[in-house]
């Protein structure tokens, strides 16, 4: 049994089981997803705790550039594509999924992250509720408000949780995603 706590290892793991039916990183692809996953990680993942974390305006602002460029390839990149590399879901798909899904109840607020929301960018505002579709329950978040705002104490030191947004207000509801409103194919994990 191993051990670890690193996200693109779990997920490098759980794609090579055999009992996958999807396939996140199809050899044709790999390289394409491996890149792509590699900017996602630097320029959204890790941009986000560097903006929140900064202890200087300028490690701020070169934070907040590379993010705000990275979101905006992101959206033309899926304006014209259901997923980030096409038709099919991808290991970068998943890798960006978490912060997205976050970004409007955390990230806005606690890391500073303010200058646009996911909900300003209709593409990349539709592929975060598809996604969140194919695995209904896996994300709470008023729980993950929580987490963040109780165990960040240098970023929250009065421990206060804001009332929201909540999942609702994300546009995380019981609803579909504006894709499949507008007659994009469905696509489903098969577990």
């Amino acid at each position: 049994m191993a051990v670890s706590n690193e996200s693109a290892l779990i997920c490098a793991i759980l794609n090579r089981r055999q009992a996958s039916t999807v396939d996140l990183a199809p050899p044709a692809m790999a390289a394409a997803v491996a890149a792509l996953c590699e900017t996602i990680t630097r320029d959204v993942n890790d941009a986000v705790y560097r903006s929140g974390f900064a202890t200087s305006q300028a490690a701020y602002d070169e934070a907040q550039r590379a993010l705000w460029l990275a979101l905006e390839a992101l959206e033309r990149r899926l304006a014209s594509s259901r997923f980030l590399l096409g038709d099919a879901i991808t290991m970068a798909d998943v890798y960006l999924f978490p912060t997205i899904a976050r970004f409007d109840a955390v990230y806005v607020t606690l890391f500073r992250c303010s200058a646009r929301r996911v909900l300003d960018f209709p593409s990349l505002h539709g592929w975060m509720r598809d996604m969140h579709l194919m695995a209904p329950g896996c994300l709470d978040v008023d729980a993950m408000r929580r987490s963040y705002y109780l165990q960040l104490f240098p970023l929250n030191p009065s421990l206060i949780v804001p009332a929201g947004p909540t999942a609702q207000q994300v546009g995380l509801g019981n609803h579909p995603g504006l894709r499949a409103q507008t007659g994009a194919p469905a696509f489903h994990l098969r577990a």
